[in-house]
């Protein structure tokens, strides 16, 4: 939180040992860019210019076979490409917030039957001269969204 910008807050996360796995979003007034975090180092997450997706599950870190995955890697691919897919058509928070919400994509998931999981919350920003940031404290289609102030 003390470094400056998202350049600075990578260069601290390359530098410094990570204990366990665990995913950075870093923004600023000038950008946003996501990083794995494991014991293998610091790897970024997103290649897209000015958008920032991210699903739950390390799909990029060089220390996690990518055959093997008890939690549902597979499932991240899949969540992780309907998000990059809707993102072009994302311009505004409330766009996002429908595509997090959208039950006829994998984006936000109910537990069922030999699926014990589910999309426990989501979170929308937009970054700028003012900043936004909103939360859907449960799975987004049946939770109102929430400012952050």
């Amino acid at each position: 939180l003390e470094r400056g910008s998202v350049a600075d807050a990578a260069a601290f996360l390359a530098a410094v040992p990570h204990a366990s796995g665990q995913h950075y979003a870093l923004a600023d007034r000038s950008g946003v860019a996501g990083y794995e975090c494991s014991a293998a180092g610091a790897v970024r997450s997103d290649e897209r210019a000015g958008a920032f997706c991210h699903t739950n599950h390390p799909l990029r870190s060089t220390d996690v076979h990518p055959d093997r995955d008890p939690d549902g890697a597979p499932d991240s691919h899949a969540r992780l490409a309907a998000i990059e897919a809707a993102a072009s058509g994302i311009a505004a928070g409330a766009d996002a917030e429908r595509a997090l919400a959208d039950r006829e994509t994998p984006l936000c998931v109910i537990a069922e039957p030999g699926r014990p999981w589910l999309t426990f919350g989501s979170i929308a920003a937009e970054l700028g001269r003012t900043a936004r940031v909103r939360i859907a404290p449960g799975p987004p289609d049946r939770t109102g969204w929430l400012d952050v102030v």
